[in-house]
């Protein structure tokens, strides 16, 4: 009973430290987080395949691989085992093949064609083996530290013909995400409104960081923007699963401005009243028709201005010169 008892320590333990791993590398797997998204590759006997994510880690729930073996090889049922494991010490890269990793999940290829085992992310009730025979999982959730992972698939019985070292297993994995997605809002001022400020709604909900992707479920969302200055925004969009959605918005101005170029020495009226100098680079003024004096020591001039919406004025006051000859 005691012995029994120490050789079930000590497979266990097989799961918790790092073994040596010698398999070359045969392909490099780099999988995109996103829905619908699957990549394939093949590998021998005794090689192995690396698998990496890259995109929205957050949003990744779990990974499916799909062995796919050929009626040759199915021949040998029972005699090869498929391996998997974490933390990986070096980096792997292809033709590489001595490394440290943490097995997380073995099994025997069963007498079938495709096998599929499920790695989990994150926690949730589909984790354990699969309602089919050939449908397996692992049993602990991996997390994105432990990346990439190596898949290697190892003879584990003598007298396998040289001929079953030549064939290929063909392999796929495809990711399984979480149902949310980014907003990634441009949002750009005209060049004469950059300290005037706006407020982005979604779905009605206020977005306090503007300048940071937004989370949200996947679906139709609507977008607004308001302000004193621009034109109101309205826009249905659609976010899908571990995907960013990439919105580019130029705000056009609410109201009319008017500016001034006129010498230093020059007093500016508008419909009566004098501006100051700072007013003359730019100030709001309503739609309808002003009055606009120049004056220059005794030197005045007085235009009128029929002022529409969302338009931008510019005065300059020019002098012409008249040239007589006798």
């Amino acid at each position: 009973m005691k012995r029994f008892i120490f050789l079930i320590l000590l497979s266990s333990s097989v799961y918790l430290y790092a073994e040596t791993i010698v398999s070359p590398v045969a392909a490099v797997i780099s999988l995109p987080v996103e829905s619908g998204s699957e990549k394939n590759t093949k590998l021998k006997l005794e090689e192995s395949v690396v698998l990496d994510i890259q995109g929205n880690k957050e949003f990744l729930k779990s990974l499916t691989l799909e062995m796919h073996q050929s009626n040759t090889l199915k021949r040998y049922a029972d005699s090869f085992e498929i391996i998997l494991f974490k933390r990986l010490k070096p980096l792997p890269a292809k033709g590489l093949k001595n490394f440290k990793g943490i097995r997380i999940f073995s099994h025997i290829i069963p007498y079938q064609n495709r096998i599929y085992v499920r790695i989990p992310v994150q926690t949730d009730k589909k984790a354990g083996r699969g309602s089919r025979e050939n449908i397996f999982s692992v049993k602990k959730p991996v997390s994105i530290s432990d990346f990439p992972l190596l898949i290697t698939i190892q003879p584990v019985m003598k007298g396998i013909p040289d001929k079953a070292f030549t064939k290929e297993f063909y392999i796929s994995a495809a990711p399984e995400v979480i149902n949310r997605g980014f907003l990634e809002l441009s949002i750009k001022k005209p060049e004469d409104f950059k300290n005037e400020q706006y407020s982005v709604f979604i779905d009605g909900k206020e977005v306090n960081n503007k300048n940071k992707p937004v989370e949200l479920d996947a679906g139709i969302h609507e977008l607004l923007i308001q302000s004193a200055s621009f034109e109101k925004v309205t826009s249905a969009f659609t976010i899908e699963a571990g995907k960013t959605n990439s919105m580019n918005i130029i705000l056009k101005q609410n109201i009319s401005t008017i500016s001034f170029e006129a010498p230093e020495n020059a007093v500016v009226y508008l419909d009566g009243t004098k501006l100051a100098p700072y007013q003359l680079k730019r100030i709001r003024i309503k739609g309808g028709e002003h009055l606009i004096r120049i004056k220059i020591d005794d030197y005045s001039l007085t235009r009128k201005v029929t002022v529409k919406k969302n338009k931008t004025y510019k005065v300059s006051l020019v002098f012409d010169m008249l040239i007589k000859e006798y």
